[in-house]
Protein backbone atom coordinates (compact mmCIF):
# COMPACT_ATOMS: atom_id res chain seq x y z
CA UNK A 1 0.00 0.00 0.00
CA UNK A 2 0.76 3.50 -0.73
CA UNK A 3 0.40 7.05 0.87
CA UNK A 4 1.12 10.09 -0.63
CA UNK A 5 1.08 13.24 0.75
CA UNK A 6 1.22 16.91 -0.90
CA UNK A 7 1.38 20.19 0.65
CA UNK A 8 -1.49 22.59 0.33
CA UNK A 9 -0.38 25.52 2.61
CA UNK A 10 1.15 26.40 5.40
CA UNK A 11 -1.00 24.69 7.68
CA UNK A 12 -2.53 21.76 5.62
CA UNK A 13 -1.18 18.66 3.86
CA UNK A 14 -3.52 16.53 1.31
CA UNK A 15 -2.80 12.80 2.20
CA UNK A 16 -4.50 9.93 -0.15
CA UNK A 17 -4.32 6.68 -0.83
CA UNK A 18 -4.91 4.80 -4.20
CA UNK A 19 -6.73 2.10 -1.52
CA UNK A 20 -10.17 3.83 -0.12
CA UNK A 21 -9.48 1.46 3.10
CA UNK A 22 -6.24 3.30 3.99
CA UNK A 23 -7.91 6.50 4.10
CA UNK A 24 -10.37 4.77 6.66
CA UNK A 25 -7.53 3.61 8.84
CA UNK A 26 -5.86 6.74 8.44
CA UNK A 27 -9.17 8.41 9.52
CA UNK A 28 -9.56 5.97 12.73
CA UNK A 29 -5.87 6.24 13.45
CA UNK A 30 -6.39 10.34 13.35
CA UNK A 31 -10.11 10.47 15.60
CA UNK A 32 -10.35 11.05 19.31
CA UNK A 33 -13.21 10.95 21.31
CA UNK A 34 -13.68 14.36 23.01
CA UNK A 35 -13.52 14.11 26.81
CA UNK A 36 -16.81 15.24 28.15
CA UNK A 37 -18.54 14.87 25.20
CA UNK A 38 -21.79 13.59 26.73
CA UNK A 39 -22.57 16.48 28.61
CA UNK A 40 -22.40 18.96 25.75
CA UNK A 41 -26.08 19.90 24.42
CA UNK A 42 -24.62 18.81 20.74
CA UNK A 43 -23.95 15.26 21.65
CA UNK A 44 -27.05 15.42 24.31
CA UNK A 45 -29.13 16.42 21.04
CA UNK A 46 -28.06 13.60 18.81
CA UNK A 47 -26.18 16.11 16.96
CA UNK A 48 -22.63 14.91 17.41
CA UNK A 49 -21.06 11.72 17.84
CA UNK A 50 -18.01 13.21 20.59
CA UNK A 51 -15.46 12.60 18.20
CA UNK A 52 -13.15 14.77 16.89
CA UNK A 53 -11.61 14.07 13.54
CA UNK A 54 -8.33 14.93 12.72
CA UNK A 55 -8.52 13.70 9.46
CA UNK A 56 -11.06 15.51 6.62
CA UNK A 57 -11.56 12.17 4.56
CA UNK A 58 -13.50 13.92 1.78
CA UNK A 59 -10.75 16.97 0.96
CA UNK A 60 -8.18 13.94 2.44
CA UNK A 61 -6.42 16.91 4.27
CA UNK A 62 -4.45 17.08 7.81
CA UNK A 63 -2.98 19.43 9.80
CA UNK A 64 1.12 19.81 8.61
CA UNK A 65 1.85 19.19 12.53
CA UNK A 66 0.23 15.79 12.43
CA UNK A 67 3.21 14.62 10.46
CA UNK A 68 5.32 12.96 12.67
CA UNK A 69 2.53 10.55 13.64
CA UNK A 70 1.06 10.13 9.63
CA UNK A 71 5.12 8.52 9.10
CA UNK A 72 4.68 6.52 12.74
CA UNK A 73 1.32 5.30 10.92
CA UNK A 74 2.98 4.35 7.89
CA UNK A 75 6.13 2.74 9.59
CA UNK A 76 3.72 0.65 12.06
CA UNK A 77 1.62 -0.84 9.01
CA UNK A 78 4.20 -1.26 6.53
CA UNK A 79 3.11 1.54 4.17
CA UNK A 80 4.96 3.29 1.47
CA UNK A 81 5.02 6.97 2.09
CA UNK A 82 5.13 9.88 -0.69
CA UNK A 83 5.66 13.00 0.40
CA UNK A 84 7.97 16.14 -0.39
CA UNK A 85 11.45 16.38 0.89
CA UNK A 86 10.87 19.85 2.09
CA UNK A 87 7.60 19.25 3.84
CA UNK A 88 9.90 18.27 6.74
CA UNK A 89 12.50 20.31 7.00
CA UNK A 90 14.51 21.41 10.26
CA UNK A 91 15.77 24.80 11.39
CA UNK A 92 18.70 23.55 13.71
CA UNK A 93 17.91 24.44 16.75
CA UNK A 94 19.39 22.48 19.39
CA UNK A 95 18.54 21.88 23.39
CA UNK A 96 21.91 23.59 24.62
CA UNK A 97 21.03 26.86 22.77
CA UNK A 98 17.07 26.39 23.85
CA UNK A 99 18.58 26.09 27.18
CA UNK A 100 21.07 28.99 27.49
CA UNK A 101 18.36 31.06 25.63
CA UNK A 102 15.70 30.29 28.60
CA UNK A 103 19.00 30.74 31.33
CA UNK A 104 19.38 34.14 29.63
CA UNK A 105 15.46 35.03 30.03
CA UNK A 106 15.90 35.10 33.52
CA UNK A 107 11.84 33.98 34.39
CA UNK A 108 10.61 34.66 37.60
CA UNK A 109 7.48 34.40 39.39
CA UNK A 110 5.87 35.70 42.05
CA UNK A 111 9.30 36.98 42.57
CA UNK A 112 11.02 33.30 42.71
CA UNK A 113 13.14 31.93 39.95
CA UNK A 114 11.71 29.65 37.82
CA UNK A 115 13.25 26.07 37.20
CA UNK A 116 13.73 25.33 33.56
CA UNK A 117 12.30 21.25 33.24
CA UNK A 118 13.93 19.12 30.79
CA UNK A 119 10.45 18.58 29.48
CA UNK A 120 9.73 22.27 28.80
CA UNK A 121 13.26 22.43 26.76
CA UNK A 122 12.70 19.54 24.42
CA UNK A 123 8.98 21.09 23.92
CA UNK A 124 10.54 24.34 22.56
CA UNK A 125 13.32 23.06 21.17
CA UNK A 126 10.87 20.65 18.96
CA UNK A 127 8.77 24.11 18.60
CA UNK A 128 11.68 25.71 17.33
CA UNK A 129 13.26 23.15 15.06
CA UNK A 130 10.22 21.71 13.08
CA UNK A 131 8.82 25.12 12.93
CA UNK A 132 5.43 23.88 13.01
CA UNK A 133 4.34 21.17 15.28
CA UNK A 134 1.67 20.21 17.46
CA UNK A 135 2.28 20.23 21.40
CA UNK A 136 0.04 18.37 24.26
CA UNK A 137 1.22 19.07 28.32
CA UNK A 138 -0.92 18.06 30.85
CA UNK A 139 -2.49 20.79 33.18
CA UNK A 140 0.34 22.41 35.64
CA UNK A 141 2.86 21.11 33.08
CA UNK A 142 3.90 24.78 32.38
CA UNK A 143 2.66 25.15 29.13
CA UNK A 144 2.80 29.29 29.49
CA UNK A 145 6.40 29.09 29.90
CA UNK A 146 7.06 27.00 26.87
CA UNK A 147 5.15 29.62 25.04
CA UNK A 148 6.59 33.01 26.41
CA UNK A 149 10.47 30.78 25.87
CA UNK A 150 8.83 30.43 22.40
CA UNK A 151 7.57 33.50 21.47
CA UNK A 152 10.63 35.39 22.95
CA UNK A 153 13.08 33.20 20.33
CA UNK A 154 10.83 34.56 17.81
CA UNK A 155 10.91 38.11 18.86
CA UNK A 156 14.43 37.65 19.72
CA UNK A 157 14.68 36.79 15.80
CA UNK A 158 12.36 39.75 14.55
CA UNK A 159 9.93 37.46 13.31
CA UNK A 160 6.09 38.51 13.95
CA UNK A 161 3.77 36.43 16.53
CA UNK A 162 0.57 36.02 17.48
CA UNK A 163 -0.93 33.96 20.42
CA UNK A 164 -4.85 33.02 20.05
CA UNK A 165 -6.87 31.84 22.81
CA UNK A 166 -10.23 30.03 22.76
CA UNK A 167 -11.36 32.36 25.33
CA UNK A 168 -10.30 35.81 26.99
CA UNK A 169 -10.12 33.87 30.33
CA UNK A 170 -6.85 32.46 28.96
CA UNK A 171 -5.21 35.75 28.42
Amino acid sequence: MKITVEKLDEVHVRVFSNDPSVEQELSDFFTFEYPGARFTPQYRARLWDGKVRMYDQLRKTLYVGLMNYVIDFCERNEYDLLMPNDLMTRSGVTSNEVFEFAKWLNPHGHGKPIEIRDYQIEAVTEALDRNRILLLSPTASGKSFIIYTTMRWHLENNRKCIIIVPTTSLV
